[in-house]
């Protein structure tokens, strides 16, 4: 069971993520009913570490081996989606695809999960610089190339 539960009108999550470089491109994904990308990742399962949990969410997303290089660090975010508030705790690593995989010569990756709704593309910085990549802050650490080490993200409108 995927650690996400919903407390005072504000759903947590607790979430895993990774960069995928393929020489000056990043990995993102969209889904197609938003207008905005993300790196890939997903929940953190209850009783699973957060190596363990990306390796299974790239596994059931795109079904890619991959291999965790680096912890570049933990996020508390906080921002409104759909109309709801959410408080994520989202570590960051970053990854390669296993050697044998082909997904560094595939253009788009269509997801398994939800019917193909999401899809995986490789950006340019240049790219990056001119899409809605969020959480934002990490789009502007991808372009400095500095580390997030510890971040606290508040995007939620204050009253």
């Amino acid at each position: 069971m995927d650690v996400s539960v919903i407390i005072n009108n504000t759903k947590f999550n607790y979430r895993v993520a990774t960069l995928i470089k393929n020489d000056d491109k990043l990995l993102l994904h969209k889904s197609k009913e938003d207008d905005f990308y993300a790196i890939p990742g997903g929940r953190i399962m209850i009783g699973e570490n957060s190596e363990n949990a990306l390796k299974r969410e790239l596994q059931e997303e795109i079904g890619a081996k991959i291999n965790i290089k680096d912890y570049l660090g933990t996020v508390e975010n906080f921002f409104e989606y759909n109309e709801k508030k959410y408080h994520e705790v989202m570590i960051v690593y970053e990854s390669t695809f296993d050697s044998n995989s082909d997904f560094y010569e595939k253009e788009k990756i269509i997801g398994l999960e939800e019917n193909g709704k999401i899809e995986f593309v490789w950006k340019t910085i240049d790219e990056i610089k001119k899409l809605d990549l969020r959480p934002l802050f990490l789009k502007e650490s991808i372009i400095s190339n500095t580390k997030i080490n510890h971040l606290i993200n508040n995007a939620i409108k204050q009253l």
